[in-house]
């Protein structure tokens, strides 16, 4: 799946320059429709037979082809896009398959318009060789239901590099097949479209023609939407000092004085004061004078009675006739 994704990828990558190659010794694929011009090999496995006079010796030359066809077109896991197999050694059910048949050159059966209703309607291949690989391998291309495109190019390769596939011609094999490549086949198949699309593009003569009329103007378009808002600046520097005003007019003449004021009207009684401190202690005052004397005044109250006094002591006894 990965190496089928792969090649499409490459595939339509190398192809922006397709309509600029020079196409030199390319396939072309015959076309199935309206009417069958070409063989159609399922899974890319292609059945055949030699004919029962075909020589021991060429048959050794066709295989080596088939080999140098099949090692062209293996993937990295090793499988080939094509597999010739020959229907004497293969197992299970009768498949369609072609009788490779030899013969002289000049048949009409070797000629380009001979080969393909006569490899479809009967099939039959002629290889038309002595030995000669490059009739071989034309005819096994031709089996694959390609055509090779020759162009004066061409001339500058030899007789081996015509006997083998191109780098362009695996690939357009494979596209028909659908089958994966060799990932380092890819990478050539690039750098050879990337080459022939430098070669064809210098080559190309640019004409410029007479500037077109001009179109009619556009309707207008519809207001954008409302951005965002923009970050706060940075503050800016001080301007420099402005230059200075001319002087103002002149002021008038002084006036009169003016009358005096009416006089106000009487406040209001304030509010009682905080009470003051109190005062110093003042010096002491000199004696006064001595008074008057006073009347005599009244008797007093009878006093209460006093205490009674303390015992005496005991007198001495002389005459009397207790003290006997």
């Amino acid at each position: 799946m990965k190496a089928s994704l792969c090649l499409s990828f490459l595939l339509t990558f190398a192809s922006k320059c397709a309509s600029y190659l020079s196409n030199s010794g390319r396939l072309t694929l015959m076309p199935l429709m309206p009417v069958p011009s070409r063989l159609v090999w399922p899974d890319g496995y292609v059945y055949y037979r030699f004919a029962e006079d075909f020589p021991d010796e060429e048959k050794f030359a066709v295989k080596e082809v088939m080999a140098q066809i099949e090692s062209k077109l293996k993937s990295d896991g090793g499988k080939s896009c094509i597999v010739f197999k020959n229907i004497e050694f293969a197992k299970g059910k009768m498949k369609d398959f072609v009788t490779i048949e030899t013969g002289d050159m000049e048949v009409m059966y070797c000629e380009d318009s001979e080969v393909f209703p006569r490899l479809v309607i009967e099939r039959l291949l002629n290889i038309c060789t002595q030995n000669e690989k490059i009739i071989i391998f034309n005819q096994l291309v031709r089996l694959l239901g390609f055509e090779r495109e020759q162009h004066s190019s061409n001339e500058e390769k030899g007789e081996e590099d015509h006997a083998q596939l191109q780098v362009e011609d695996v690939v357009e094999i494979a596209r028909a097949f659908k089958c994966p490549l060799k990932s380092l086949t890819l990478v050539e198949y690039i750098q050879y479209t990337r080459k022939q699309c430098e070669m064809d593009m210098a080559n190309l003569e640019l004409v410029t023609g007479p500037p077109g009329r001009p179109g009619p103007l556009g309707r207008d378009g519809r207001p954008g939407l409302k951005g965002d808002a923009g970050r706060s600046g940075l503050p800016g520097f001080p301007g420099p000092h402005g230059i200075e005003g001319p002087p103002g007019p002149a002021g008038g003449e002084k006036g009169n004085q003016g009358l005096p004021g009416i006089p106000g009207v009487k406040g209001n009684t304030g509010d009682l004061g905080y009470p003051g401190r109190p005062g110093h202690t003042g010096d002491k005052g000199s004696p006064g004078l001595p008074g008057l004397r006073g009347p005599k005044g009244n008797y007093g109250d009878d006093g209460l009675p006093g205490f009674p006094g303390q015992k005496g002591e005991r007198g001495q006894c002389s005459s009397h006739d207790d003290c006997n």
